[in-house]
């Protein structure tokens, strides 16, 4: 004969339903965040944002930035950091062409 005890175990309560229920549910999520563990090797060139060569900014704009409002004076050129360095280097190359063309002797003008 089965005890009392015994058939209690055995019995689908509500409470056996949702523990188990519970631990199904875990180890899904589990087995199922582990694949989200691995890291991406895909380009991070990609994940740059776009940053345009000249940001040209009008007398009163008012520009929010993570140290405060900026509200600008007078018309501002900024620059990005790639378009400066491509002006600066053709600023070095038109002065040192200057310094040849000035360095050769001036020749006699023909009469």
């Amino acid at each position: 004969m089965i005890s009392n005890d015994e058939s209690k175990g055995m019995s689908a309560t509500p409470r056996n339903v949702l523990t188990s229920f519970a631990l199904v549910v875990g180890l899904l999520t589990t087995l199922l965040l582990t694949g989200c563990v691995s890291r991406s090797s895909g380009p991070t060139a990609s994940l740059q944002i776009y940053q345009p060569p000249v940001l040209r900014l009008t007398s009163g704009t008012v520009v929010a930035t993570r140290d405060g409002i900026y509200t600008v004076p007078l018309d501002e050129t900024w620059h990005s950091n790639q378009r400066f360095v491509k002006v600066e280097q053709e600023a070095v190359n038109l002065a040192a062409a200057l310094a040849q063309l000035r360095a050769q002797p001036i020749a006699p003008s023909a009469r």
